[in-house]
């Protein structure tokens, strides 16, 4: 019977026992963007501005609103979350 391991692939090691790995980089990466364009986006919104950066991140809010609102259904959705998520998208 073949062997399969799913252990992530290590970079660099920090002492003897402590290993940053392929996966904890790319999370690290992946935060830093994300981060960056929240930040980016609410500083252009403090402005009153509206640019591509802006819109481009209502249209990734309200596609992940609906894709769990999709998942869990309404029934499961509270009120005062959805308008509160609301006037955010509506801003």
């Amino acid at each position: 019977m073949p062997h399969f391991s799913l252990s992530a692939d290590r970079i660099i090691q920090i002492g003897s026992s402590v290993y940053i790995t392929n996966t904890i980089l790319a999370t690290w990466v992946t935060m830093i963007v994300v981060i960056a364009v929240a930040g980016l986006s609410t500083l252009f919104l403090k402005k009153g501005k509206s640019n591509y950066l802006v819109i481009g991140g209502k249209l990734i809010v309200e596609f992940f609103y609906k894709f769990i609102n999709g998942i869990l259904g309404q029934e499961h959705q509270s009120h005062s979350a959805s308008k509160i998520e609301m006037s955010y998208l509506n801003f």
